[in-house]
Parts: structure tokens; sequence; C-alpha cells
């Protein structure tokens, strides 16, 4: 999709998530690697802390100087389909309005954001969005404008997670040494920590192991623990 993995950071999630994060990092050239707490159920906590929302959507497949979508029936199709999510969800306090286009002969689309409902402003969009995935637009391309998209969003409820979730749930003295094969089919030598603010990093290689994930931090990784809880693992970057 047009981003470099090498400059973001990957956030680690699943039960099993962490075991393999710091390697699948290394495979992409990242240096980051983010290991929340609550890991093996952050998809459920996530579906608690997310806002109810509802998406509707109206097919056009127009191209860009057909008449047929001029920028009036752009608006009417806007608020039509606002209407009809409001039906769906009238306690949504944000809208968004979004646009599938492509260029003409094209099967796929990119969906790109809707900030006034004409013509020109949706074109222009589609063209931003495609050369900064794929790089220079076609010479000459028609742009089809094919769904026209609008999602309303309500309010979040307000969650408030315990502090060093896991420093509790860990024995402080249960730290022990167990063999381990890394990505290589190397024997390490790994102590278990426990997820607790540090002031310093600390190196690999170790298992960092909670009541609903396990990680493990391989040799040429060091990570330090936030007081939210959250773990950052880092590298260096290879030459």
């Amino acid at each position: 999709r047009g981003h470099d993995p090498r400059r973001l950071a990957l956030v680690s999630f699943g039960g099993a998530g962490g075991l393999h994060a710091c390697a699948v990092a290394e495979l992409l050239g990242m240096t980051t690697v983010i290991l929340p707490p609550m890991a093996g159920v952050l998809s459920a906590l996530g579906m608690v802390a997310a806002g109810d929302s509802v998406e509707v959507s109206q097919t056009v497949l127009s191209l860009e100087r057909d008449a047929k979508l001029d920028d009036a029936r752009i608006y009417a199709e806007f608020g039509r389909l606002n209407t009809l999510a409001s039906e769906r969800l009238s306690a949504g306090e944000r809208v968004e309005s979004f646009a599938d286009c492509r260029w003409a002969g094209q099967s796929h689309e990119l969906t790109v954001p809707v900030t006034r409902p004409d013509r020109s402003a949706i074109s222009e969009a589609f063209r931003g969005v495609y050369q900064g995935t794929y790089g220079a637009p076609p010479p000459g391309g028609a742009v089809e404008i094919v769904t026209l998209r609008l999602r309303r969003t309500a309010t979040a409820p307000e969650i408030r997670l315990p502090e060093n979730i896991s420093e509790a749930e860990i024995d402080p003295g249960a730290c022990v040494e167990a063999d381990l094969v890394d990505q290589d089919g190397a024997l390490v030598r790994a102590k278990r920590q426990k997820r607790a603010p540090r002031t310093q990093a600390i190196d690999g290689p170790f298992l960092l192991i909670d009541a609903d994930a396990t990680s493990f931090v391989p040799r040429g990784w060091r990570v330090a623990c936030r007081p939210d809880g959250i773990a950052i693992a880092t590298r260096e970057p290879s030459s």
C-alpha cells in the first residue's frame, strides 16, 4: 500500500502473537515492536472500547465526465445516506463521507475521504491518494466513482484499565530459566520477566508472560515497560 514498514512499529496481539512478533519485525526490517498488556484479549477489549457505528453505501458507477452524476446528485445521495444511517444510529455524533474510486478500466478501487460532496473534490482526493499509494497516475486517465459511503459513529464509552495490569498477576519470585529455540534454530537461555515499569531497558533473550499471552524477546532486542504497562521492544537497525 505504499508504506515502508521499516519506518513503522509492529503492534503484537493475540495469545501467541508475541512469540513471533520480534522475528516478524526482523524479516520486515523493523526496529520497534509494541507489546501491549491484555494482548490475548485485545480484539475483545477493542469491541468493548469502541463506539457504536453504522456505515451505509450506494453504488453509482459513474465516469468523471458522466453528466448523470453531477454535484447535485452527489449531494442528494450523501443526504439520503445520512438519513438512512440516522435511522439506524440516531446517537451518532461524527459523520464521515467516503467514495470508492478507480481509473476507468481498472477492476479495483481506493476508498478516499470526501470533504466536499462534488466531483472535482472527489477526483482530486482520489488522485492524491492514488499517487501516495501507487505512484504517478496514468496519463489522461478518467476517474470513475464507483460507490459513495457514509459512516456515523457514536461517542466511545470511557474505559479505565488498571495500572500495571500484569504486575499483580505474576509472582516476582517465579523467575526461572528455560531452554528455548530461536528463529535460527539455536538454543538460548531465557528468563521469565514480569511486566512492570523499568527506568532502564532489559536485554533479551527472555519471556514476558502475562495471564493471557506470552511474548519472546530474542537476543539483540531490548525492552522497557512504561507506567501504563505497555512494553516497547527495540533493536539496532541492520547495516
